[in-house]
């Protein structure tokens, strides 16, 4: 007879030291790591250039070989972000353009532990 899968005894241990997730979180692309290290305003001022080109005339940039090595990597970047529908790399494009969006979270009133936990306790009751 099998156990049931949210049996505490079906848990697997680790040693210590050993991840979880020995493959670990995805690699970033090559492309996006060289871009990283461009200076700030070059690369912005190339991105507001190629953000408005069409995927056509990048390409025929990339191809050049007196293309600027800024623009190639922008160009890069932006094609395989289009042609996959690549979030990383969309991402990467929008943080560097126009910042990342502060995260915000609000909380008002008495947070402490022991409120949440009547508060919780109460609406179970209810």
């Amino acid at each position: 007879m099998t156990k049931p899968k949210g049996n505490v005894q079906n848990l697997k241990h680790f040693k210590p030291g050993q991840s979880g997730n020995p493959g670990g979180r995805p690699k970033t692309p090559q492309d996006i790591r060289d871009a990283k290290a461009a200076d700030r305003t070059e690369f912005e001022r190339t991105l507001h250039k190629y953000m408005h080109m069409p995927i056509e005339v990048i390409e025929l940039r990339l191809s050049d070989p007196q293309t600027p090595a800024i623009e190639q990597i922008t160009g890069k970047i932006i094609i395989e972000a289009a042609s996959r529908g690549d979030h990383m790399r969309f991402d990467f494009l929008l943080n560097r353009l126009i910042g990342k969006v502060p995260d915000k979270l609000e909380a008002s009133g008495d947070l402490s532990i022991q409120s949440l936990v009547v508060s919780i306790v109460s609406d179970h009751e209810s």
